[in-house]
């Protein structure tokens, strides 16, 4: 059981790790995608991953998959599907 749970917190702590650089991600998407709209030039932090991040851009606009990641804190009821009438009995 304990084994258990340390595999079950690791894997959560991995997960949550990936969503945070997910994050990361999309927010410099976002700001390349705000800069090149307004015509401002590129901030400089993001200039040696600007051809990288303006494929991705141009592949998200494509598909309009240009979605903000989702949480994964309660990604454990994520596949339930239960109905929203209550039941007294």
């Amino acid at each position: 059981m304990l084994r258990r749970n340390t595999r079950l917190r690791r894997g959560y702590l991995y997960r949550k790790s990936l969503e945070g650089k997910e994050r990361q991600h999309y927010e410099k998407k976002r700001r390349l995608r705000q800069a090149l709209e307004e015509g401002k030039p590129i901030p400089t932090e993001l200039c040696n991953q600007d051809h990288a991040l303006r494929r991705e851009i141009d592949l998200d606009d494509q598909e309009r998959a240009a979605a903000v990641p989702k949480s994964l804190i309660d990604d454990e009821y994520a596949g339930a599907a239960f109905s929203a009438s209550l039941r007294f009995s």
